[in-house]
């Protein structure tokens, strides 16, 4: 009887461990993907590209321009020289314009020959009332010179650039009084000349020495005296010897020496 007791125990034991469901595992899958091998092309490198060669430049004229402010610095009038490299002629031009460029004129526009003691264009004296500018021509000189000659006057008037000519090319040097009125040159002759530019009259007082060694006019500031140098010769050009200066009474045509 108690055998048979333990194997029903036993029985209802393994009855019970059967009925015991074991969990279930989750179980994760991964797609693993293999990559694809990628083939790399070979870098080629272009070839270098020349870069053209520029052609030369031209070489051009080089240009000099002299410049002269108006008193009042409204104006402005320029001397262009242009230098070529040929056996052409220079150019020279005069402009005149208002600084603000409003207004500008070509008052000299000219050929000029290669050589020594070129003419370019200067200017003498802006007029009192601005009305009108004084220019002319001044023969620069290769080397060393008692004075610059300037041979020439001209008158532009500012408002309608209308030119006159006051005197043509026959002087050595000239100075324009402070009125306006009056204009004193050396002439060739060996002349202190007084023009009357109203009535055109001309007075002729003869130089201290006979020689062409004077310049350096200068007017009193009353019109009525005016002093220039003269020398009584020169070893050079640029040595000039016993220099005197005079002093000349415009009214009375009466020379002075005042320093020797």
């Amino acid at each position: 009887m108690r055998y048979i007791t333990s194997l029903m125990i036993v029985a209802v034991l393994i009855a019970s461990c059967s009925d015991q469901r074991t969990p279930t595992q989750s179980v994760l899958f991964v797609r693993v993907t293999t990559p694809t091998p990628t083939q790399t092309k070979p870098t080629v490198t272009p070839p270098l590209a020349l870069s053209p060669i520029p052609p030369p430049k031209a070489i051009l004229p080089e240009t000099q321009i002299k410049t002269f402010t108006s008193p009042d610095g409204l104006w402005v009038a320029e001397s262009h020289h242009q230098m070529t490299d040929s056996d052409q002629d220079d150019q020279v031009r005069f402009v005149v314009r208002k600084t603000d460029k409003s207004v500008e004129w070509v008052a000299l526009d000219r050929k000029e020959p290669k050589g020594l003691g070129q003419e370019l264009p200067t200017v003498h004296k802006w007029s009192n009332t601005m009305q009108y500018l004084y220019f002319g021509n001044a023969a620069t000189s290769d080397g060393c010179a008692l004075f610059d000659y300037t041979p020439d006057l001209y008158r532009l008037d500012l408002r309608d650039v209308k030119v006159i000519e006051i005197l043509s090319p026959i002087a050595i040097n000239l100075s324009l009084s402070p009125d306006e009125k009056l204009l004193a040159y050396f002439n060739h002759n060996g002349n202190l000349v007084l023009r009357d530019l109203f009535t055109r009259l001309e007075s002729h007082i003869n130089l201290p020495y006979e020689n062409l060694l004077a310049w350096d006019i200068l007017w009193s500031p009353n019109n009525k005296e005016l002093t220039f140098k003269q020398a009584l010769n020169a070893k050079s050009p640029c040595e000039p010897e016993s220099v005197s200066r005079f002093k000349l009474d415009v009214a009375t045509l009466q020379l002075a020496t005042i320093q020797n």
